[in-house]
C-alpha cells in the first residue's frame, strides 16, 4: 500500500491529539477525586474529635466534675481529648493568610477556633475570614429549641461553608 507523503505526521498528530485529551480528562478526574478524599478525611477527623469530646464529657459527669465542662467553649478539643491528627500544627495566637500550609489542622487561640487550611479548593467556599479554612468552633450546653442530648458538646462551624466535589 501507497501511503502520501506526510500521512505519517497526521497519524502521529492524531494520536497525540486523543492520548491528550485522554489524560486531561484524567487529570481533571484525579482532583476531583483528591478534592472528596480531602472533605473525607476532615469529616473523619472532625467525627473523632466529637466523639472524643462526648467521651471526655462522660468521664467528668460520671467522676462528678461535669462544672469544668462549662469553661470548655471555644477550648482546643485536640488538647481537652488528648488526641491528634497527623496534620495537626498545634496552638497559634494569631491565624493570617500564608502563615501556614495547607492541608493542616491547627487551633486559633485568638478566635477559639479549630482551623482546617483546605489543600483542593475546588468546589469550596466559606463565609470566613479566609477563603481556604473551615473553622470549628467547641460549644458546650443546649441550644435553645433544639432536642435535648445527653452529652451537649459540639464542634459547630464558626462559618458557614460549602464543599462540592
Amino acid at each position: 500500500m501507497l501511503r502520501r507523503p506526510g500521512s505519517r505526521a497526521l497519524e502521529v498528530a492524531v494520536y497525540i491529539a486523543a492520548a491528550a485529551t485522554v489524560a486531561g480528562f484524567l487529570i481533571a478526574r484525579l482532583v476531583t477525586v483528591a478534592g472528596i478524599a480531602e472533605r473525607t478525611v476532615v469529616e473523619a477527623t472532625v467525627a473523632n474529635l466529637q466523639a472524643a469530646l462526648h467521651v471526655e464529657y462522660a468521664r467528668l459527669v460520671l467522676s462528678a466534675r461535669s462544672a469544668e465542662t462549662a469553661q470548655w467553649n471555644g477550648a482546643n478539643p485536640f488538647r481537652l481529648t488528648g488526641t491528634t491528627a497527623k496534620t495537626y500544627l498545634g496552638e497559634f495566637d494569631r491565624m493570617r493568610p500564608g502563615d501556614h500550609e495547607s492541608g493542616h489542622w491547627l487551633f486559633d487561640r485568638g478566635a477559639g477556633e479549630v482551623v482546617y487550611l483546605v489543600r483542593w479548593t475546588g468546589g469550596f467556599s466559606t463565609s470566613g475570614p479566609l477563603p481556604n479554612a473551615i473553622r470549628f468552633r467547641l460549644e458546650v450546653g443546649q441550644p435553645p429549641g433544639e432536642r435535648p442530648v445527653a452529652a451537649p458538646v459540639f464542634l459547630r462551624p464558626a462559618h458557614p461553608y460549602r464543599w462540592e466535589p
